[in-house]
């Protein structure tokens, strides 16, 4: 019986093509996830040069006007484990002094330094959907997550999905910092209970810029 060669090629090919075993997809190896900063969480934090809130204090029932001083400043460092990012800005005020929202491992983080105080940290953001996750931060300050309020009245200003957390200072009721926030506006009421007294400033007006 004859064979052809072409025949004999053609099968051979066939045979290999059969034969041939699929190329695994390489694994999907994550380096330098980047730390960045949300834009979501900056609606809630950062503001531009000409914002500025009124605040009532409580207890004397004086008025505290929170400006704007300088900034916005903006850092973006490449560490081991990817970039991070800083946004921070300073106020002229009585009540407050430096607003800092840094990129990490655990979301974002906004810490606010108070007059003759270190920096505390105020706000949390794990995700654009959650605006406020984290229960805990390890350190000096224990910083909780208290309650989301869908509606929160405050001197005749209606607010909508206001964030409540508290910063403790070793974890004691001795030192302790409220800070209720509004998306687009910052903070709207801060209580400060240092050694047991308490202190408590709520927004009455207020101009923002972002």
């Amino acid at each position: 019986m004859k064979i052809y060669p072409i025949l004999v090629i053609l099968f051979f090919m066939v045979l290999l093509i059969s034969c041939k075993k699929e190329k695994e997809p390489n694994p999907v190896i994550v380096q330098n996830p980047n730390y960045l900063l949300s834009p979501d969480c900056k609606q809630w934090t950062m503001f531009l040069p000409g914002s500025y809130w009124v605040f009532k204090n409580e207890t004397t029932h004086t008025a505290d006007c929170t400006f704007y001083k300088h900034g916005l400043y903006y850092n973006k460092e490449n560490y081991y484990n990817g970039y991070h990012e800083y946004n921070w800005f300073f106020v002229g005020s009585k009540v407050f002094v430096k607003f800092s929202l840094a990129g990490g491992e655990n979301g974002n983080a906004l810490t606010v330094r108070l007059p003759k105080f270190q920096e505390m940290i105020a706000l949390t953001q794990k995700s654009l959907v959650d605006s406020v996750v984290r229960d805990s931060v390890p350190g000096i300050y224990t910083y909780t997550l208290v309650e989301k309020l869908p509606f929160f009245t405050l001197n005749g200003n209606n607010f909508t999905n206001v964030v409540h957390t508290k910063s403790r200072y070793q974890n004691s009721d001795k030192y302790a910092y409220d800070f209720y926030w509004a998306k687009k506006i910052g903070i709207i009421y801060f209580k400060k209970n240092y050694e047991l007294h308490d202190t408590a400033w709520s927004l009455t007006r207020w101009h923002v810029n972002q």
